[in-house]
């Protein structure tokens, strides 16, 4: 009885998996006319006005001492900023806090790798996460996409490098978005945990040299609570982020926002940043940096401040 019941619970489960793949055949099929259409509407001109949309090429990726195969070793540092006053020096500049955040990691790597004679005369650049759920997809899993931004870090004024930051963000949110309205078929999913298994394994051997960039190293914007969170009746003070390095981008950071702070967490491969809680310091100079180029000479964190987030730099 129990063999049996086995045995009919596998069918079950196995014609149920075929008719899902035999569904996505089908419906990747019914998306070709509607991607064709799609993609000439972004190679064609538009036949009105015979001129072609504009679209924003991604900004190139230059090579760092970060861009190199991982080891399987980590360091990790925290630090903490005031959310008011980046939210200040971000009205002031009339752009986005998260251009403000960009901007604290442009001038920190900047003046890293100036100091080791590594500073490409190319700007670095930035993958960053978007979110592009809208509520109409509330119902819905997270929905999550990645742009190219520039760093500017060939430009040596902290105001410029905002500015030109703000503007690549703007340009890359724009392309996102139309690259986003293309139809994509959904393809079979069979088989494709081991695909992707074999694929991680075949990227980790590649030579650094060879792998393919998409940035120089992720940075990322998480917004938090707002209110600050309790455990047991112990307010909890800081929420810091913790992501992931990998094969061709040894270096990430995540700030995230918690109550009045803004919590930073890098994570590096220790054989390519040996120095983090050093390259985590030269945030706080960044931000002191743009403070005093938006606001006047001044000190922009107090003496609490400044010592909080000095987290142990090494895992």
């Amino acid at each position: 009885g129990d063999r049996r019941l086995i045995e009919t619970n596998t069918t079950h489960m196995l014609e149920g998996m075929l008719a899902h793949i035999v569904r996505q055949e089908i419906r990747a099929v019914q998306s070709v006319p509607d991607l064709f259409k799609a993609w000439t509407q972004l190679v064609l001109p538009n036949p009105d006005t015979l001129h072609y949309e504009q679209l924003s090429l991604p900004p190139a990726t230059p090579r760092t001492l970060f861009n190199v195969g991982i080891t399987n070793q980590r360091t990790y540092a925290a630090r903490t900023l005031p959310l008011p006053a980046l939210k200040q020096l971000a009205k002031r500049a009339e752009t986005t806090l998260n251009d403000v955040i960009l901007a604290l990691c442009s001038g920190a790597l900047r003046r890293y790798l100036l100091e080791k004679n590594a500073l490409p005369a190319q700007s670095l650049t930035a993958s960053v996460p978007i979110a592009v759920r809208t509520t109409a997809d509330e119902n819905t899993p997270n929905q999550n996409g990645m742009f190219l931004c520039s760093l500017a870090t060939n430009l040596a004024e902290p105001l410029q490098r905002l500015a030109a930051i703000h503007r690549s963000a703007v340009e890359q949110k724009q392309r996102f978005h139309q690259l986003r309205s293309l139809p994509l078929p959904e393809l079979p999913t069979l088989g494709a945990g081991h695909i992707m298994r074999r694929l991680v394994e075949l990227y980790g051997h590649t030579k650094a040299s060879e792998i393919p960039l998409f940035g120089n190293l992720a940075i990322s914007n998480v917004p938090g609570p707002t209110q600050p969170l309790y455990i047991a009746g112990a307010k909890v003070v800081s929420l810091y982020p913790c992501s992931i390095a990998f094969h061709g981008a040894a270096l990430n950071i995540t700030a995230q926002s918690y109550d009045q702070r803004l919590d930073f967490g890098l994570i590096a491969c220790r054989r390519a940043v040996p120095d983090l809680g050093y390259l985590a310091d030269l945030l706080l100079a960044s931000f002191q940096e743009l403070h005093d180029a938006l606001l006047g000479p001044g000190p922009a964190l107090s003496a609490e401040a400044s010592s909080l987030g000095h987290l142990p730099t090494s895992l």
